[in-house]
């Protein structure tokens, strides 16, 4: 199973501050589990392997939905501006309750991603010289 990874542009009301020594990453996760045949949805502030690492030892408790499977992969990441944003986009997902929701949203991330294309033009074309 391949990881898709995608980020997610500020929200056109938050402020982004970038300090030069400290970048905080937020993230919206999927974590899918064979076994189980279930998704799992979250956010983190921390890496999202770092965070499966502590869905798989068991660290959040034997009453967390996680426990109860031991081969939890990550299916999706989405690196967001905010924590605020990572909450919204994982309230969202969890609201659809819909496996196949959670599938289309992988492969049109994929797609979209795979079509982006940069195209480069020539400095002449940037600045129109003024000729006078």
């Amino acid at each position: 199973m391949s990881v898709v990874r995608f980020r997610v542009a500020p929200l056109k009301h938050e402020a982004v501050y970038k300090a030069a020594s400290f970048v905080m990453n937020y993230f919206c996760y999927i974590l899918f589990s064979p076994s189980f045949n279930k998704f799992y949805t979250g956010s983190t502030s921390n890496s999202v392997k770092d965070r499966l690492k502590l869905h798989l030892s068991g660290h959040y408790g034997k009453s967390k939905f996680t426990y109860s499977a031991d081969d939890w992969q990550i299916f999706l990441e989405i690196q967001c501006s905010s924590y605020k944003q990572a909450m919204g986009i994982e309230r969202h997902i969890k609201k659809m309750k819909s496996k196949q929701y959670i599938l289309n949203l992988k492969n049109t991330l994929r797609s979209f991603k795979n079509s982006l294309v940069i195209t480069r033009y020539p400095m002449s074309m940037h600045h129109k010289s003024s000729t006078v």
